[in-house]
């Protein structure tokens, strides 16, 4: 059981190690895939193998700045799409809001008029007991 952290620690550090490595490794891959003079085919001695294979890199290379520059192009129209949809969406949101407050208004006014017709209801009804009481009082008596 003493020697499982030991373990443990040594497999990590393990692959870390090899994590560094495989990170290490990538980027000389980029470093030297990105230099294309440094791994060009020499054209003093070319067959014409390899001159076809340097046309065909050519060519994919130039496919793939077209491909590249139409893919910047589409990027930029969407970019534009999502602002123009983010002002159209803001604009939602604001006469949404402006309704919810509109509504909320209009119900709180409805009730403030309810309960004023409901107090003055309830005043006429007592000033028409007190009436009938004095009345009915003054009858009787």
């Amino acid at each position: 059981m003493k020697t499982m952290p030991r373990l443990l620690l040594l497999l990590f550090c393990l692959s870390v190690f090899t994590m560094m490595f495989i990170a290490r490794c990538g980027i000389n891959m980029d470093s030297q895939l990105s230099n294309p003079r440094a791994w060009s085919l020499s054209s003093s001695s070319a067959t014409p193998g390899e001159k076809a294979l340097r046309e065909v890199m050519r060519r994919k290379e130039v496919e793939h700045v077209r491909d590249k520059s139409a893919m910047q192009e589409k990027i930029r129209l969407l970019e534009s799409q999502l602002e123009k949809l983010v002002v159209v969406v803001a604009v939602v949101v604001v006469v949404v809001v402006v309704i919810v407050v509109v509504v909320v208004v209009v119900i709180v006014v409805v009730v403030l008029v309810v309960v004023v017709v409901v107090v003055v209801v309830a005043v006429v009804l007592v000033v028409v007991v007190v009436v009938v009481v004095n009345v009915v009082m003054v009858v009787v008596f």
